[in-house]
């Protein structure tokens, strides 16, 4: 869930649509501009040893069938996915089920992420250089995430479609692209220094970056802090908060999740539960009321610095389902047509299941 002048069209899933906001203040959304220049993708290096990307798209588009171009999807867009476990845990905690809440929601590394996935990905390279299709497409979505994969296919499915002359940049080709870029910054000290990293890379790496993250505009390392430089390191569906409001800096884009990473195991199990049967664009607008009390993005008077509800009590999530309830039928007769009906019954569910 993206904010800012940089949204994409895989960000539009989870803006709802203005016929069906609810009264509320205007909301200001802090703006987000990425600069820099892009080119067509090139190096990169797989393993112990240097190969160009020439050579590496050679591997895959020749080796794999041709399918470098173009994902198979796993799933139809509206319906719930059923994909097989990714080999990278996540989080602890209660894990989204179905392709829609993880496109929502992101946390942090584990701490055997790292080792988890330079070993992931030493595998990857191994099926690659054996032309063995059926490994290549599991070990790439054990490497990077279920949400990173799922994500591409989207992506990849819209270019073919849409924009034929990107879909070069958002097949399974460019993500090992990704892949090995992320592999030398954990092999280094690229993670730790994402700024000093990410300058290091050449402009045809840095467009890899930019694709993968689906930015808006080219990547300019000095411009960005440093959790928009760490985050650029990290698979989709993951991501750092260090200044900890709960806005995931991802480049300069400025972003939302939902459930926050801190919220309680209580309230992350009864929301996936409730949202299961839902497309990303419902789920992520029926997050939106706890967006508004959890950050302080959709506030009139940013100078006010009102303090947000904490995101790790119980007690949060429970008040704004009451009040949103309560909001409901004391403006019932001002909301947009079906507004009640579609609403009432999904928080009246998910207060019982809170319960």
């Amino acid at each position: 869930m993206r904010i800012g002048n940089d949204t994409s069209w895989v960000d539009l899933r989870s803006i709802p649509p203005k016929t069906a906001s609810r009264p509320q203040q205007p909301q200001t959304m802090p703006n987000a501009t990425i600069e820099g220049s892009g080119a067509i993708p090139n190096p990169k290096r797989i393993a112990e040893r240097s190969t160009t990307l020439t050579e590496a798209d050679h591997l895959v588009r020749t080796g794999l069938n041709d399918e470098a171009a173009e994902w198979t999807p796993s799933t139809s867009v509206r319906e719930p996915a059923t994909y097989a476990s990714p080999r990278l845990p996540v989080t602890a905690g209660p894990a989204p089920r179905t392709a829609a809440q993880r496109a929502l929601y992101v946390a942090p590394p584990t701490a055997d992420f790292f080792a988890n996935f330079q070993a992931s990905y030493k595998q990857l390279t191994q099926s690659l250089a054996n032309s063995d299709v059926g490994q290549f497409a599991k070990q790439i979505q054990q490497t990077l995430g279920q949400a990173h994969t799922e994500h591409m296919e989207l992506v990849n499915s819209f270019s073919i479609e849409h924009e034929p002359e990107k879909a070069t940049f958002t097949g399974p080709a460019a993500t090992l692209r990704y892949a090995a870029i992320l592999n030398q910054a954990y092999a280094s000290d690229g993670y730790q220094n994402p700024k000093d990293f990410l300058a290091s890379l050449s402009p045809e790496e840095l467009q890899v970056v930019q694709t993968q993250k689906q930015l808006a505009d080219p990547i300019v390392p000095k411009s960005l802090t440093e959790e928009g430089a760490r985050n650029l390191l990290l698979p989709y569906g993951m991501a750092v908060d260090l200044n900890g409001d709960l806005v995931y800096e991802q480049g300069a884009a400025r972003t939302l999740a939902f459930p926050p990473a801190d919220a309680p195991d209580e309230f992350k199990t009864a929301w996936f539960q409730a949202t299961e049967q839902l497309d990303t664009l419902t789920a992520g607008m029926y997050a939106m009321p706890f967006l508004g009390s959890l950050t302080n993005w959709n506030s009139i008077d940013e100078s006010a610095n009102a303090t947000p509800a904490p995101a790790n009590q119980m007690a949060t999530y429970k008040q704004i389902v009451n009040d949103y309830l309560w909001m409901l039928d004391e403006f019932r007769g001002y909301l947009a047509k079906g507004q009640y009906e579609r609403d009432k019954p999904f928080f009246e569910n998910l207060q019982q299941l809170l319960e």
